[in-house]
């Protein structure tokens, strides 16, 4: 009959809208992805949240990994983290990871969709939108760079040096913004001063707010006495929260440069050794000092082996977070981080590693193999060749290299001496 539903019919569409949010609790895996604000100015920082909430035992991965055309990217240490639920269905993990995104032209922008697949199930994850407004052209210092965000600047030098020599002087700017543009310039009164700028050093942590700290140094060399001063540093930036120019400025700093001291004239030969009133002679004072310099280097020493014993390893960090990533870029990244510290740990520094045959340079073969590892990343995550290295066999070759240090010690202590 026309217009009449069949009992049956009526029955089975109930239970249907009964089971229909078990149905979607019980999804293997859920993903969502936010920018935070939606709407700001160019070069402002801001926050993309990825939540994937996955069953236990169920591996996500990214069939269209999450992408950032128009932004600059930057993931720092901690932006992922995963917390294990409990729930009706049963344990779940959820998996948060975040990348602070900095817009870099004025305008309406989408992010691509993206896709996540969770054993059978495909997941789309649709891109967030975002507003980016041209910072304001009213009240713009023309001395204005970019920085976009709260700024503040502390500079350190020591107080005197004599003439001739060289005294440090460090910058140090920390703020939740843009610090790649906050290059400080120095200005010394007298300004016959020779000024040499060292490489620049830039960190950025967080998770739900982001700090960044640029550290710059300048070696100074005067050429006259007296007072050495450097006038206050100013960084002009942008307010986002009222979208107006404010201007960061750092204290004075003096410096006394004194003349150089007299050369010391000798003891003519023959001369007796000198002693003080006390009766204890020169060598003597000198013999006491260098104990204690001994002894003050040996307490140091075994402080400085307390703070490692204490402090968290960073190879085994950045393997926690890359067994908690399921973006495989920011599984890279964790792995790239540890293959560096590994390095770093048997004293490779960065010109070491920038050198053209470094490979020839390196005595064993594990070291070696963990730099032709981390060539072999770094080439898949830059230049284009897509993600073609096997994350699973870098993050094995980090697991043997803690465990090998152990084994080879105990192989020697074993060795016959001769």
């Amino acid at each position: 009959m026309v217009g009449r539903k069949h009992p049956t019919v009526v029955f089975l569409a109930g239970l249907l809208l009964l089971a229909g949010p078990a149905v979607a609790k019980a999804l293997p895996c859920s993903a969502s992805a936010t920018i935070e604000p939606d709407r700001g100015f160019v070069g402002q920082p801001l926050l993309h949240r990825t939540v994937i909430v996955r069953r236990e035992g169920v591996r996500p991965e990214w069939i269209r990994p999450v992408q950032f055309p128009g932004f600059r990217v930057e993931r720092p240490e901690g932006g992922s983290r995963a917390r294990r639920l409990e729930g009706p269905e049963g344990p779940s993990v959820r998996i948060e990871q975040h990348a602070w995104l900095f817009a870099l032209r004025a305008g309406h922008v989408r992010l691509p969709e993206a896709r996540l697949r969770c054993g059978e199930l495909e997941v789309a994850v649709p891109g967030p939108e975002f507003e980016a407004l041209a910072p304001p052209a009213a009240g713009r210092p023309s001395d204005w760079t970019g920085v976009v965000g709260d700024v503040a600047i502390t500079v350190e030098a020591e107080p005197d040096v004599t003439l001739g020599g060289t005294v440090r002087v460090h910058v140090t700017t920390r703020g939740a913004s843009s610090l790649w543009y906050a290059a400080p310039t120095l200005r010394t009164e007298p300004p016959d001063v020779e000024i040499f700028a060292r490489p620049t050093r830039l960190s950025l942590q967080g998770g739900e707010t982001i700090h960044a700290v640029r550290h710059d140094v300048f070696d100074l060399v005067p050429r006259r006495t007296g007072t050495l001063r450097v006038a206050p540093l100013q960084i002009p930036h942008l307010d986002p929260a009222n979208g107006r120019y404010r201007r960061a400025e750092s204290e004075a700093l003096e410096i006394e440069v004194r003349a150089p001291a007299a050369p010391a004239v000798a003891p003519p030969d023959g001369a007796s050794t000198m002693q003080d009133p006390t009766g204890w002679s020169t060598e003597m004072t000198v013999g006491l000092l260098a104990l204690g310099l001994l002894l003050g280097a040996a307490w140091a020493g075994a402080c400085a082996v307390r703070r490692r014993r204490e402090a968290p390893d960073p190879v085994r960090v950045a393997l926690r977070e890359a067994d908690a990533a399921v973006d495989p870029d920011a599984r890279a990244a964790a792995l790239e981080r540890g293959l560096r510290a590994l390095l770093a740990r048997r004293g490779l520094d960065a010109p070491a590693m920038e050198s053209p045959d470094r490979l020839r340079r390196f005595p064993d073969a594990s070291t070696r193999e963990c730099v032709e590892a981390l060539d072999a990343l770094v080439r898949a995550r830059f230049d284009g060749a897509g993600r073609s290295f096997d994350a699973d066999a870098v993050r094995e070759r980090l697991v043997r290299e803690l465990r090998a240090p152990r084994k080879r010690l105990l192989r020697e202590l074993r060795a016959p001496r001769a």
